[in-house]
């Protein structure tokens, strides 16, 4: 018994440690740079990594990120086309952890344990299902590839193993929630849906479906009328995100032009050609075509126990027709959402619906489907070689070109660019750069208030900006548009000008 009692205590150890042992081994592995080495490399990381270290200085007051110098709705929203909580959330623990290029990496590692400290002890495992879980977690690599970065998807996959119990107990145990707790849920769910887009708000389609399942409510009509309710919710969060979040280019932002159903069409064109082709990325199929399988193995399943059994039988036959329930429309949900509204290449389906796999699979554990969790992780290291040659997209080996022009970076925008928080235009706290100029990672040397505004050009000479400063590429410098403005300095990727023409006092 005591021995017993010991083995449960190290395997919820190491259940605990597995995101950051595995995440130090394959650093270790893969990379030179160390736990506390890594430099944000490509445009989403920069911008991430910048609007946090705006928030952490002046909170909402900073300059604008967004694309073209297209505004929010909501004006004191100025943190990209992802809205501002992201950056307030790791803002404000970065005001007490401060905040250098790598300082991402252990934020993530934290928010990750610790929802997993909370799932255990929501959950109160066995020991079989502790091996199973460290299994999982380790060969999970859609976690691996984004714990060490400054991305969004590590606070994810958090909430994703918070929402494991919510589902766990209202599938295996089949909770009936308060109607105080059932709304204040709700609530949460939506709230984590402002994070990034409304992914997490079509997790309420299962949740009130299950609420009424288990309310012993079943029927077309009540199932009807939970889709209603959660379908309005998720209309709700949407409208109140775009309110928050800067235009993005996407078909969304151009539905109201003619333009827009066009475009529509277009993207789900291409993304039924990348899903159909097997060899482009193979990590990515991977999980897309593990979401087909176990949306049609539980559609099926679904499909069979309604025709066999009706009404009220199908409350009394086991936990199995609520947990396919769930698996179809979580999976299905976020698979039908990101063939519609998003894109499916270059790992953008990969890591929005990566959460959405981690908070099914975690069910599938909790529930005792240990053969449909095996074929997960089956899969998972049968990807290992897949996943080998992803990991240096994320983790470089070195930062050669950061080192050697970080210093130039640093000495002309230290100089030029001052925030200044007596101005009343936040254009006037604004560096509009160039897109291609965000795959420098010494753009994060830009001062903290000074907001990171992308422009595609070229423009017209006769174009008017709103920031009042702007990075040129070298190629573009000389151009009749910016012969008006007045030239700062120069680093190695571009000129920085002064917009006589900004609006600032």
């Amino acid at each position: 018994m005591l021995i017993s009692r010991t083995f449960r205590w190290l395997l919820l150890a190491l259940a605990l440690l597995t995101p950051l042992v595995t995440t130090y081994l394959l650093i270790e592995r893969f990379s030179d740079i160390g736990l506390f080495g890594y430099i944000p490399t490509t445009s989403d990381k920069i911008m991430y990594w910048h609007q946090i270290a705006t928030f952490r200085e002046v909170g909402f007051n900073g300059g604008y990120y967004s694309i073209d110098e297209a505004p929010a709705p909501a004006s004191f929203s100025r943190f990209g086309t992802k809205g501002p909580l992201f950056p307030a959330i790791y803002g404000m623990i970065a005001r007490v952890t401060g905040w250098q290029p790598s300082t991402g990496l252990p934020i993530n590692i934290a928010f990750v344990t610790l929802a997993v400290g909370i799932m255990l002890y929501a959950t109160r495992p066995k020991i079989i299902q502790l091996i199973a879980l460290i299994a999982f977690i380790a060969s999970f690599w859609a976690m691996h590839l984004y714990l060490p970065t400054m991305m969004q998807e590590a606070l994810h996959q958090a909430i994703a193993i918070l929402l494991a119990p919510v589902f766990i107990m209202m599938t295996a145990r089949r909770k009936v929630w308060s109607r105080r707790t059932f709304w204040l849920m709700v609530a949460l769910i939506l709230l984590a849906s402002f994070i990034r887009g409304v992914t997490w708000a079509l997790v309420l389609v299962p949740f009130f479906a299950l609420d009424a399942l288990n309310r012993g409510t079943f029927s077309l009509r009540s199932m009807v009328w939970a889709a209603i309710q959660a379908s309005t919710l998720v209309i709700v969060a949407f409208i109140g995100f775009t309110r928050l979040s800067l235009p993005g280019s996407n078909f969304i932002s151009t539905l109201p032009q003619a333009s827009g159903l066009e475009l529509f069409w277009h993207d789900i064109q291409i993304n039924l050609t990348m899903f159909a082709t097997v060899d482009k990325s193979p990590l990515e199929n991977a999980q897309r075509y593990l979401m087909v399988f176990l949306v049609i193995v539980c559609g099926v399943s679904l499909i069979v126990m309604l025709r066999r059994w009706r009404g009220q039988a199908l409350l009394v036959r086991g936990t199995w027709f609520a947990e396919a329930l769930f698996h179809t429309l979580n999976l299905g949900g976020i698979l039908a959402a990101n063939f519609l509204l998003y894109d499916m290449h270059g790992w953008r389906d990969y890591r929005v619906m990566a959460p959405h796999v981690l908070l099914s699979a975690l069910v599938l554990l909790f529930c005792h489907r240990y053969w449909l969790l095996a074929l997960i992780i089956a899969l998972n290291i049968g990807m290992y070689p897949q996943f080998r040659r992803a990991y240096p997209m994320s983790i470089p080996n070195d930062y050669p070109r950061y080192d050697e022009r970080v210093d130039d970076f640093r000495a002309v925008f230290e100089q030029q660019l001052t925030y200044d928080p007596a101005q009343s235009n936040a254009w006037c706290n604004t560096l509009l750069l160039h897109n291609s100029q965000l795959l420098d990672s010494e753009i994060i040397t830009v001062p903290p208030g000074i907001g990171l505004t992308v422009g595609f050009g070229p423009y017209p000479p006769e174009h008017r900006f709103l920031s009042q400063y702007l990075l040129i590429p070298q190629s573009h410098a000389d151009s009749e548009t910016y012969s008006r403005f007045e030239r700062l300095g120069e680093v190695p990727s571009g000129v920085l000008f002064r917009n006589p023409d900004a609006d600032c006092e």
